[in-house]
């Protein structure tokens, strides 16, 4: 296992048992702007994960009863749903030997767009989806 696995098992892990529906990996073939945070794992590596707005408006729903969310609070709820996985992820590493530290969240932005982005792995599940990413730091 390394983080990239730990990281896929804690995605389909939020989606089932927090949003109550099973994903399945996908191919990115959204048109929409995806919001961002990423948190620093280990020592050089930072974990990503992106949003379409659309989804992160219905998880501002089904968690927080917003019907019509305001940009502070997507921005805080992105970075939640990162530390809801990616803390979730360095659980199940603990549990197979993998050992990495985690920091706080940080945004990335509200409008990225990822078609020509490469090396993110796409989760879809019902008419919503999310993408998540490792990479090495930036300086």
């Amino acid at each position: 296992m390394n983080i990239e696995d730990a990281l896929i098992a804690a995605t389909r892990f939020f989606t089932l048992e927090t949003l109550g529906i099973e994903s399945e990996l996908s191919k990115n073939d959204w048109e929409a702007a995806f919001w961002s945070a990423s948190i620093p794992i280990g020592g050089n590596m930072r974990a990503y994960l992106y949003i379409p707005k659309p989804t992160l408006e219905r998880m501002a729903l089904l968690f927080l009863n917003e019907e019509s969310p305001q940009d502070d609070v997507l921005r805080d709820l992105v970075m939640e749903v990162a530390n809801l996985i990616v803390g979730k992820a360095k659980v199940i590493a603990q549990k197979n030997d993998l050992f990495f530290n985690i920091s706080t969240p940080n945004f990335e932005g509200s409008d990225i767009n990822l078609k020509r982005r490469s090396k993110h792995i796409y989760f879809k599940f019902g008419e919503d989806g999310l993408a998540i990413s490792v990479k090495k730091r930036r300086s």
